[in-house]
């Protein structure tokens, strides 16, 4: 068993402090790929037990009273961290707890004689701790790996040329050169150049604005086109996207509160325990003192808990998901209202052709073949877009004579002898060509509903445009409607504009929605819902959404999401799957049943083993004994059934689960019907798939 449970939990390198029968050293740090003095303590503490309990056993059974006593040494070793602890809440907090309690039974189970019974709880507990230590180190390997690759370089521009440098050692004053798909990360302000910068994970704006000479750009945006210099103005922890950090707080706990609140009253009845110990020896003797001490209903749920919640945790991860708060486990069982940001959350960061708009003749599948001739090099979202439907309508893309960025709204090739111009209403008219009344009124739709609009020129006259809508994630649908069938109240908030929000809301069937709402105004919708007695689980992905995420009870963010984001959020979905919010919320029922058994099979010996001072006081020991050992190996086999399960299923069965084995379909925002221009319904369709 032993072997079988440390396969689940295969990790090298220990976790920090967490609550357990043994408590961790103060040094317990986590070491990457190495294991940490901590975690060889807890290795050796369990070596020692393991020994301890086969001689005390082959002593008892050889009738060798040396043997036996050769294991005491090595259970007073085992238990070490235990008196240490007692010591330090009696001696510097003045107060009894549930270690002082374990440390008398420990004594007196070594005077009357009975080291048989404690070298096997004790084996016991290391063992289970040290299952312990290795799961909680799988959950802080899974948050190193995640937080991997946060350094940022930056270039500056200097009197020796661009160099690059650490963002750490930017100055205010300093200036930066940030080109196409470069983070900006200070604020400053514009002093050269011309570019299009998409602020969605600080703002939530779907559309990317404009900047140029004098304007202001914010950190945590990013370049989708053009490049400027920079003047920096603010940098570090000075920056806005800083400020909204300042007023988070990490939290990663690893105690449930059923867990908690046992442990707190066994430290309030442990002076009582101690004193009902001592009355009982001048009747019962050494074993009415050993077996009051050790029937307490706590003993198997300070490792079992723990345990269980490990083992959720692992279950998790197995679906992709990390989860850094191991209470979100308990709290979505009381979730009501799910509410979810709009852009990058429900949508996906690339958008998708919805219509082509034509003129002079020219029809939509010449536009498409020129746009996506013009934007086969790119790499910003709305070039990938163009190229993606062009090469979905199989069109055949000509090679590019010449390109050149002109201000970084948009991109001049030149294309079998033909100048084509694709970019922004800026870019044309810079130009010098001229936008008609059909196309502004064109482009006043698009951005009513929230969409993109690129325009295409031929030799300096305009010859159509692209409408770019932003595409659901493939699951959004199914999984707030299943939230919804299971009495979830929905909301979707959004800092985007009142009329996209308006829209997607409606094709998601979701009637509370909030839109052009700032972050800070975020987490106070969050607070007013609270304020209604409702449990909120927040679903973001941006900076605009991190105090949110921190004031809701359960928050939820992707991977690839802001550092701030990922920060915030108590769980993470590391494939981006909304699914997985109905997964968890099935995994918080069965924890709330096994942690529900957990307290049975830790109450209900202890006060049968506790009567048998009143049946046989002569037997009290073994009773207490057996039934103790029934109780722990019960609380972890309820603890670990979950990945037991998990795993035969997946050894034997080989069962893939429905959801996962079928094909996902893409729903694109749907733009009004008839409009002049549009392609036709067929051509829409295939678009979408």
């Amino acid at each position: 068993m032993l072997t079988f449970l440390r396969n689940q939990f295969p990790i090298k390198a220990d976790a920090q402090k967490v609550s357990s029968i043994t408590p961790l050293p103060e040094d317990a740090i986590h070491t990457g790929d190495h294991i940490s003095p901590t975690v060889e303590i807890a290795n050796r503490k369990l070596a020692a037990s393991l020994l301890a309990t086969t001689l005390a056993v082959g002593g008892t059974v050889a009738g060798a009273p040396l043997v036996i006593l050769a294991s005491v040494p090595l259970n007073l070793y085992a238990s070490s961290e235990l008196f240490k602890a007692a010591y330090r809440k009696l001696v510097k907090e003045k107060r009894t707890s549930a270690n002082l309690v374990d440390s008398v039974y420990t004594f007196a189970t070594m005077a009357g004689g009975f080291n048989v019974q404690l070298s096997a709880e004790r084996m016991a507990f290391n063992v289970g701790d040290r299952l312990l230590y290795e799961a909680e180190s799988r959950t802080y390997e899974q948050l190193a790996n995640l937080y991997e690759g946060r350094s940022v370089l930056v270039r500056k521009v200097s009197e020796d040329g661009v160099v690059q440098i650490p963002i750490e050692d930017v100055q205010v004053g300093d200036t930066l050169r940030i080109g196409m798909g470069e983070f900006i990360a200070v604020d400053g302000k514009v002093i050269q150049g011309t570019a299009s910068v998409d602020q969605r994970m600080l703002t939530g704006e779907s559309q990317p604005v404009e900047r140029t000479v004098d304007q202001e750009v914010m950190s945590a945006t990013i370049v989708l086109a053009g490049e400027i210099d920079i003047q920096v103005v603010r940098s570090g922890g000075d920056t806005i996207a800083a400020q909204i950090a300042k007023t988070l707080e990490n939290t990663t706990s690893y105690e449930s509160r059923i867990q908690t609140d046992m442990l707190r009253m066994f430290d309030r009845i442990s002076m009582p325990l101690i004193v009902a110990g001592v009355v009982s020896f001048p009747i019962f003797g050494i074993s009415g003192l050993v077996v009051a001490l050790g029937s307490n209903f706590t003993e198997v749920i300070r490792n079992a808990a723990p345990l269980t919640m490990m083992s959720y945790l692992s279950l998790a991860s197995q679906m992709n998901v990390l989860v850094k708060d191991a209470r979100s486990f308990e709290l979505l069982n009381e979730v009501d209202t799910v509410v979810f940001d709009k852009t990058g959350t429900l949508t996906l960061e690339e958008p998708s052709v919805w219509r082509i708009y034509t003129a002079h003749g020219f029809t939509e599948h010449e536009i498409l073949r020129f746009a996506g001739a013009t934007e086969i090099n790119q790499s910003h979202p709305i070039a990938r877009a163009i190229v993606q439907a062009a090469k979905q309508q199989e069109i055949e893309i000509p090679a590019i004579q010449h390109g050149d960025y002109e201000l970084g709204y948009g991109i001049a090739a030149r294309i079998e002898n033909h100048l084509v111009k694709v970019g922004s209403r800026r870019f044309i008219e810079q130009g010098g060509i001229d936008i008609s009344a059909e196309f502004e009124r064109i482009e006043a739709e698009c951005y009513a509903r929230g969409q993109t609009i690129i325009y295409v020129a031929v030799n300096d006259r305009l010859v159509g445009a692209i409408e770019l809508s932003a595409l659901l994630r493939p699951e959004a649908v199914e999984t707030i409607n299943a939230l919804k069938e299971r009495g979830l109240e929905v909301h979707i908030m959004s800092g985007d504009h009142e009329e996209p929000t308006r829209q997607l809301a409606q094709q998601l069937g979701v009637d509370q929605y909030h839109a052009q709402v700032l972050p800070q105004e975020k987490a106070n919708e969050v607070e007013k819902l609270q304020a209604q007695g409702k449990v909120v689980a927040f679903v973001g992905d941006g900076i605009n959404d991190a105090i949110a995420l921190k004031t809701a009870h359960v928050s939820f963010s992707m991977q690839g999401a802001t550092a701030l984001a990922t920060d915030s959020a108590q769980v993470v979905l590391l494939d981006q799957n909304l699914k997985h919010i109905l997964s968890m919320l099935d995994l918080a029922k069965e924890f709330k049943k096994r942690m529900r058994n957990n307290v049975l099979l830790s109450v209900v010996p202890s006060i049968i083993s506790a009567g048998g001072l009143f049946v046989s006081p002569a037997l009290a020991v073994s009773i207490q004994n057996i039934f103790f050992t029934s109780s722990f190996t019960a609380g972890v086999l309820n603890s670990t059934f979950p990945v037991m399960k998990h795993t035969w299923i997946k050894q034997f069965k080989k069962v893939v689960p429905e959801q996962l084995a079928q094909p996902e379909q893409t729903v694109v925002i749907p733009a009004p019907e008839n409009v002049e221009g549009a392609l036709p319904l067929e051509t829409i369709q295939q678009l979408a798939q």
